[in-house]
């Protein structure tokens, strides 16, 4: 999947970035995919791994509207038709490193 051009976030999503950015990494807070990481979405992910299974368990109660997006430091639940961040959950530990989740052609594509 094509990865958004832009995502705004809610004030809901904002107040849940400020208390999950435990690594206090910069994001951008007028549009998400301006901030200086790798982004990802359940389609680049090995599917059913894990986190695979975990992006669409996220997702499950509006899997038309919703998508998922993650980093690696926290996850993001967002309206693709709106492009508006829902909320941001903070990514488990058990999931780390997020590489060994990654389709491997995504990763050579880095």
């Amino acid at each position: 999947m094509k990865l958004p051009n832009e995502i705004k976030l809610t004030l809901h999503a904002r107040e849940r970035l400020e208390e999950r950015n435990k690594n206090n990494y910069y994001y951008n807070t007028k549009n998400l995919m301006k901030s200086p990481c790798k982004w990802y979405t359940s389609d680049d992910l090995i599917e059913q791994s894990a986190l695979y299974i975990h992006s669409l368990y996220v997702c499950r109660k509006a899997k038309d509207k919703m998508k998922y997006l993650t980093d690696g430091n926290i996850e993001v639940l967002y309206n693709k038709d709106t492009g508006i961040a829902i909320t941001i959950m903070e990514f488990k530990e058990k999931f780390l490193p997020i590489t060994q989740y990654i389709k491997p052609e995504i990763l050579s594509n880095n």
